[in-house]
């Protein structure tokens, strides 16, 4: 084969790009598959300036003065993903206090049907506070679900009714008057998934 020689570096790149699956077309196609996959070049480091072979004169030029490019990951698929862990542990942390003021809820119905101020009031007050915060506020939805959970164990202790029951053991026997549990297990079901929706469409 014959050999050619060639006085610059540009002139032995074109006589490289002609040739089909030469070192130039490998390198377009990588550049194209880097570029698929969400990559960004940069400049490599310096390389070596010479290229020594057996037996023949040194030739200078020939490899690039610059090593090829090495590539980065793509900054705005980072910032995306961090964007979404952030967001995430938001939803985790809304998530939380929506379960805070379900108890709360629960806690002032509880005062509301039986215990009256005993329980009502502190439940308040913790509200309030937790209502003071900006942060936690968008949260409060769980108030109505913690509520509409109490009615339904209401509807639950009142399953037997409406009406008188009576009961009698080996021991002992009786009659307890029981309400309706229907209107109960209604309002209890539709304040559980008011409180969840309003909260869950919050977050979107």
């Amino acid at each position: 084969m014959r050999e050619r020689r060639f006085s610059t570096p540009d002139e032995y790149r074109t006589a490289l790009s002609t040739i089909p699956g030469g070192e130039l077309d490998d390198s377009r196609r990588i550049e194209k598959g880097k570029a698929r996959a969400g990559y960004t070049a940069g400049e490599g480091a310096l390389a070596q300036l010479g290229e020594r072979r057996l037996c023949k004169p040194e030739v200078t030029g020939s490899i690039p003065v610059r090593s090829k490019a090495r590539y980065y990951g793509d900054s705005n698929s980072e910032a995306a993903m961090s964007t979404s862990l952030k967001s995430r542990r938001r939803d985790f942390a809304g998530w939380g206090w929506f379960c805070a003021f379900a108890a709360i809820g629960a806690a002032a119905a509880l005062g509301a049907v039986s215990l009256g101020p005993l329980a009502l009031v502190p439940a308040v007050v913790v509200a309030a506070v937790l209502l003071s915060r900006p942060n936690i506020r968008p949260s409060a939805f769980g108030l109505l679900s913690g509520a509409g959970f109490l009615l339904l164990y209401v509807a639950w202790v009142q399953r037997d009714g409406p009406g008188t029951t009576c009961w009698h053991t080996a021991t002992a026997s009786g009659c307890d008057q029981h309400l309706n549990p229907l209107p109960w297990l209604i309002l209890g079901i539709l304040l559980v998934f008011a409180g969840a929706a309003g909260h869950g469409a919050r977050g979107k």
